[in-house]
């Protein structure tokens, strides 16, 4: 199902209907390979675009936060703003948003992941996010806002069986 999406996503894009692309939520118990699927689709759509200037970009979502929490803690919120704003507006047209769900919650993370969803629900910007949440576990954490218009973005695509890491080790 990866390629089929992967090529149908190219059709849209060669045919000028890049704002029509969905992306998915991928959701399911942790060690399912959430981050597996997200990092080679990230891997293959670099390389089916790599003559387009269509920007691909991956985060842990985490590590987004605490990036974004270190430049606010040296500098102020202005600088916070800034940041905010030029990850949202910054050559990134295939977002891919790894481990949402996982940073501990504040109402400052939970402004940061509404205005990130937010602008790209409304520049219909193709948005990835993988997760252990369901949307309605993301609903309650995060608020109907969020995953109303996650809903409306993404595909949902459970991911199930059992933890890989542990069976590898086994």
């Amino acid at each position: 199902w990866i390629y089929d999406y992967l090529m149908s996503t190219l059709e849209l894009i060669n045919s000028g209907k890049f704002r029509e692309i969905k992306g998915f939520y991928f959701f399911g118990p942790t060690g399912t390979g959430k981050s597996y699927i997200t990092y080679s689709m990230v891997k293959y759509l670099r390389a089916l675009l790599c003559t387009s200037p269509i920007p691909v970009r991956v985060c842990s979502f985490p590590n987004f936060l605490s990036n974004l929490r270190t430049v606010f803690d040296k500098e102020n919120s202005r600088v916070e703003n800034d940041s905010v704003t030029e990850i949202l507006e910054n050559d990134c047209d295939f977002l891919f948003i790894d481990d949402l769900g996982i940073e501990k919650i504040s109402d400052w993370n939970t402004e940061i992941l509404y205005r990130l969803i937010n602008y790209r629900y409304e520049h219909k910007l193709p948005t990835y996010i993988s997760t252990n949440l369901t949307l309605d576990e993301l609903a309650t954490q995060r608020g109907d806002r969020i995953s109303s218009r996650i809903a409306e973005m993404c595909t949902l695509k459970k991911i199930g069986g059992m933890d890989r890491r542990i069976d590898i080790n086994k």
